[in-house]
């Protein structure tokens, strides 16, 4: 079994454990119960809204597939995008000659957004399915800012972002 097995079985056996303990709550309450109703004495938590420093809301979520001379290979489902390897990511890839098909699903508001990518590769960003920005590697991690406008609601941020020499780094700031 090779580790991208070992990996996957893991992480099934460590989702399979936080789900059966939220489903059961083993540990119940003094008096034999496992939940009480708020009438009885416990408040609901209080949350302050703090105002965002960020141009845009954090992404609903990256889906990040891994694939070799255009087919999908591997697939992770990540909070935050920050992807960084010297090498192949994985044994059975060779390096510089691989690539990354990213999408980042947003919530917005109506208006003038902007994001930054950090990256060492070759890209293409398309946000709303418009291509929005093109680059080649040139051999060190470069930065751009990605300007749009949204009519509000969901918006996908799909990054294509290839191998094509020495490190590979791809961050969503």
């Amino acid at each position: 079994m090779g580790p991208k097995e070992v990996v996957g079985i893991a992480a099934f056996a460590v989702a399979l454990a936080i789900t059966v303990s939220l489903t059961l709550n083993l540990d119940g309450l003094a008096d034999g119960t496992t939940s009480r109703p708020l009438s009885q004495g416990l408040q609901p938590p209080y949350i302050t809204p703090v105002p965002s420093t960020f141009d845009q809301p954090p992404p609903l979520g990256w889906r990040v597939a891994f694939m070799v001379g255009g087919v999908e290979q591997d697939m992770a489902r990540l909070d935050d995008l920050d992807l960084e390897f010297d090498a192949a990511p994985f044994r059975d890839y060779e390096d510089n000659n691989w690539n990354v098909s990213v999408e980042g699903y947003f919530e917005l508001l109506a208006g003038h957004h902007s994001f930054n990518l950090t990256y060492d590769s070759r890209i293409r960003v398309f946000v709303g399915g418009e291509l929005r920005a093109e680059a080649n590697d040139i051999g060190w991690p470069q930065q751009r800012t990605v300007f749009f406008e949204h009519d509000g609601g969901e918006v996908i941020v799909h990054i294509e972002a290839f191998d094509d020499r020495g490190p590979f780094l791809l961050r969503f700031e």
